[in-house]
């Protein structure tokens, strides 16, 4: 006979206990709380399949438990639903932020309780296909990793390096000579690391990638270039797919070539003679930039700079900057945010920015955005900076805010109409019809008659408050997700049959940052909205997709389109909607391309990350 799962119940109200004893003891085993002071211990001490969780207890209140014992490593994979009477959306979020895995409202059929804690039991358990597959891959890999140990130590005593990877770059083992035949830093350790993470030179690590990606084939040769060499050296690098170590390991040997024969000095000479070309093509792209290129030494003393350098900082041309200390041609509080900046750069290929302000003659400011980077040459360390100016892009930002922070504005108006002429005008009814009735002038038959209007209109009361909630954060966004929210809206507008919609999301997958959630929601309904108003559209394509680490948002509808710089120029309510789209898409570290034009349609294309850059 099978062993039932384990329930455990925490509620202060007895009566709802054994309520739900009645209808669950027949499918499990169901053990009861009313006090939450010592459920943690309880719960670790009984190891409950599923444990069910009242918010208002005393000792200790149902969200501090829950909180607990997500924190718990004895209880943290215990699957948690609240179920409460807070039904509305604050509530419902703050018990899901707390770590339930579910929150179920009350009053709730049996049938919902029961199908939501076999949902939750069934998904905190591996099914045993899996748990056969992490055996077999286990076993694998162990019998993979002897062969490997076996090869680490025969090769030891191999002068050159050899690097053994799987196809997908990781690296299972090296031989002795691998750090200096690459140049590594002394104490470099390159096992579990990624191929494409070791600290070479890009022509070191692209020659190394590319003999991954088709092995066996003809070895490479290339010049090395690093600070401690006082003159290049010449590598060969082949790589060998291997049968003999399991399946899909690939060998990289590389060898340092001692020019002598005519073969070596031919390949030295037009290696040479590459890498003088390409110190051409760098100078005229250093001469002929937009952006302002200098580079120093590590106390900034200036070794070359180009002419947009010049102009950034309103310095004569002719005079020579050569050997000249920054000190001597910037600001004080310039070079001291340089110097900050430049304190912050490690090794290549680190890159650190920040921004400094220009205040120009005619009042007006110039924001000139500063990377530095170490350069990795021969001989000693030195600096680039690259000087950009990004005051376009600056007041861009400066106009998006502004753009957004007006949509919400309106969105707080809209709100507080809705509140005075809706809600506010049913409750003063309310009002009147109850003074009525305490009047105590009117019939027994008026003071009914009244109670039902009363009640008619508290009803319409509550629908207002449910749509204006909803309004604010649908709660079919909190329990089922983006696709289903939108899939609600276009349900919506698709009933009245005077425009189709085809929506994908085949590719998508749901967001766990909840607020990040809901602003793309507001981003794709603005999308909808706008085409409902202005473009007389029949039909509109929407595509959610996945690509991680980005989603992606791809929004077309066939109305009439518009001429977007005209409409930008002119602001209105199109042109608010569209400022708020683009607002809310920067706020989330991503980009959005609108494409239209009369008669043509809109498409639309934003591309956001996933999570957020600091989470």
């Amino acid at each position: 006979m099978d062993t039932k799962d384990k329930i455990l119940a925490i509620d202060d109200n007895d009566v709802n206990l054994v309520m739900l004893k009645a209808m669950l003891s027949a499918e499990y085993d169901v053990v009861t709380l009313s006090d939450g002071s010592d459920a943690e211990n309880q719960a670790a001490a009984i190891k409950p399949d599923l444990i069910l969780l009242d918010i208002l207890m005393p000792g200790k209140d149902g969200l501090s438990l829950c909180s607990d014992l997500k924190k718990n490593p004895d209880t943290q994979d215990i699957p948690v639903i609240i179920v409460s009477a807070r039904n509305n959306t604050a509530d419902i979020a703050t018990g899901l932020r707390a770590g339930a895995d579910d929150y179920l409202c009350k009053p709730y059929s049996t049938d919902e309780l029961r199908l939501r804690i076999r949902r939750r039991i069934d998904a905190s358990r591996p099914s045993d296909k899996i748990l056969e597959t992490i055996r077999r891959l286990t076993a694998e890999r162990d019998e993979a990793l002897g062969k490997v140990a076996a090869l680490q130590t025969i090769s030891d005593s191999v002068r050159d390096s050899i690097i053994l990877c799987r196809p997908d770059g990781s690296i299972e083992a090296a031989t002795r000579s691998t750090g200096a035949i690459l140049g590594l830093p002394s104490g470099t350790e390159i096992i579990g690391r990624d191929i494409a993470e070791i600290p070479l030179s890009d022509q070191e690590r692209e020659s190394i990638l590319q003999l991954v990606s088709a092995p066996n084939g003809a070895p490479l040769r290339y010049i090395s270039q690093r600070k401690r060499d006082t003159d290049p050296a010449i590598l060969e690098t082949t790589a060998t797919q291997t049968g003999d170590l399991g399946n899909g390991y690939i060998a990289i040997s590389t060898r340092t070539v001692e020019p002598g024969g005519s073969e070596d000095a031919t390949t030295c000479k037009e290696l040479e003679l590459k890498l003088l070309k390409l110190e051409k093509e760098i100078a005229g792209i250093f001469k002929y930039s937009a952006k302002g290129i200098l580079t120093t030494s590590l106390d900034l003393e200036i070794h070359r700079y180009n002419r947009r350098f010049l102009e950034l900082f309103g310095i004569r041309r002719n005079i020579n900057c050569t050997g000249v200390s920054l000190e001597k041609i910037l600001s004080p509080k310039q070079v001291e945010v340089i110097k900050d900046l430049v304190s912050k750069v490690d090794k290549p290929p680190i890159f650190e920015t920040t921004q400094i302000t220009l205040q120009n003659a005619d009042g007006t400011k110039t924001y000139i955005e500063i990377t530095a980077s170490m350069l990795k040459t021969f001989g000693d360390a030195s600096l680039m900076l690259i000087f950009s100016d990004v005051t376009q892009f600056r007041n861009m930002d400066n106009e998006i805010m502004n753009a957004a922070q007006a949509a919400e504005e309106r969105e707080r108006t809209l709100l507080a109409q809705e509140l005075h002429d809706g809600l506010g005008a049913v409750l003063s009814s309310i009002n009147i019809y109850i003074n009525l009735i305490l009047s105590g002038g009117a019939e027994i038959d008026e003071i009914f008659k009244t109670l039902r209007l009363t009640k008619e209109l508290v009803g319409q009361a509550i629908e207002t408050v449910k749509d204006i909630a909803n309004n604010l954060h649908p709660v079919i966004l909190t329990r089922f997700g983006l696709v289903a929210t939108v899939s609600n809206i276009i349900e919506v507008h698709q009933s009245s049959h005077l425009i189709k919609f085809h929506f994908e999301h085949s590719t998508f997958e749901e967001l766990k940052d909840k607020d990040r959630e809901l602003s793309i929601y507001r981003i794709i309904n603005e999308l909808i909205n706008n085409t409902m108003k202005y473009a007389e559209a029949r039909n509109v394509e929407l595509t959610l997709s996945t690509t991680r680490p980005t989603l992606h948002i791809h929004y077309a509808d066939d109305g009439k389109g518009f001429d977007l710089d005209k409409y930008l120029a002119s602001p209105d309510s199109l042109t608010m909607g569209i400022s708020n789209i683009m607002g809310r898409a920067k706020a989330l570290d991503g980009t959005c391309e609108y494409k239209t034009a009369p008669g043509e349609g809109v498409q639309v294309d934003i591309e956001l990350p996933i999570e957020a850059r600091n989470s």
